[in-house]
């Protein structure tokens, strides 16, 4: 078996901006236009771990269902289908590698064409000094990461299963707000 390079293409992953108090919660949305049927996700995306932490997930219900909220996969992935979800940050990198396949061995849980569809959310907290004002750039990571050299990937059924391509990457930014209550 010879691998193959991942083919690059004209879709685009982007991470959404977001904004959030200091000591709060954030989901960075991870978005994408993709002109065919995608299968599997992974996001290796470059963050600032002193303003904002983001907690490993593997097979934590509570973070993957919050992560989903909100997203094209909300109500379509069930644990008993094999699906995997799970978040790796490396913060001494600034890095946090995040890969999401809905089913391993089930059809229907494909993500179809579309543009700017939410696929999950990134969930982090937000440093409870954050200074208010503050912004935080969000940048995809494709020069590849570690060992395994990962980069930003899509998979879709091709001649074989989970086929890879590397979609056009573009970043996003947490903006740090200060408190939003309002009087009347």
């Amino acid at each position: 078996y010879d691998g193959v390079a991942p083919e690059e293409t004209d879709d685009v992953l982007r991470i959404g901006d977001v904004s959030g108090l200091p000591g709060e919660k954030a989901k960075i949305p991870i978005l994408i236009s993709n002109s065919i049927e995608l299968e599997a996700f992974q996001v290796v995306l470059a963050y600032d771990p002193a303003v904002i932490t983001i907690p490993k997930v593997l097979g934590e219900a509570e973070l993957f269902a919050e992560s989903l909220a909100g997203s094209y996969y909300e109500n379509g992935t069930d644990p008993e289908y094999g699906f995997f979800f799970t978040v790796q940050p490396h913060p001494a990198d600034g890095i946090v590698v995040v890969a999401f396949i809905p089913s391993f061995i089930n059809e229907g849980f494909e993500l179809p064409a579309g543009d700017d569809q939410i696929v999950f959310h990134i969930v982090g907290t937000i440093a409870a000094g954050a200074p208010e004002g503050a912004t935080v750039n969000l940048d995809p990571v494709n020069t590849g990461y570690g060992p395994a050299v990962l980069k930003n990937e899509v998979t879709h059924r091709g001649d074989a299963r989970f086929v890879s391509l590397v979609p056009h990457a573009v970043g996003g930014i947490l903006h740090i707000v200060g408190d939003q209550t309002f009087f009347i």
